[in-house]
């Protein structure tokens, strides 16, 4: 994720993130690809999904670090990749 990595961080600095949240969406980002062991451009949806599930059913993550999964993922793919 190493180009991606750095277009994702340089997007979050542009709209004025800070340090923590930066490195907390880059930690769930990469989490996310690892999860899959692929390349989040040739994943959507259907991947977002079962993953979120997988955090929720198996992880077991709070709530509100739930969100914050569902809030960087939104970035990489709102923002940085720029597709819905």
């Amino acid at each position: 994720m190493g180009q991606l990595r750095d277009k994702m961080s340089g997007d979050l600095r542009l709209r004025g993130y800070r340090a923590t949240t930066i490195r907390k969406y880059l930690l769930f980002a990469r989490t996310f690809v690892g999860h899959f062991r692929r390349c989040p451009t040739t994943m959507g949806e259907p991947e977002v999904r079962a993953f979120l599930l997988y955090m929720l059913e198996e992880k077991r993550v709070a709530p509100s670090t739930l969100g914050t999964y569902v809030a960087a993922l939104k970035f990489l793919y709102g923002v940085t990749l720029a597709r819905p």
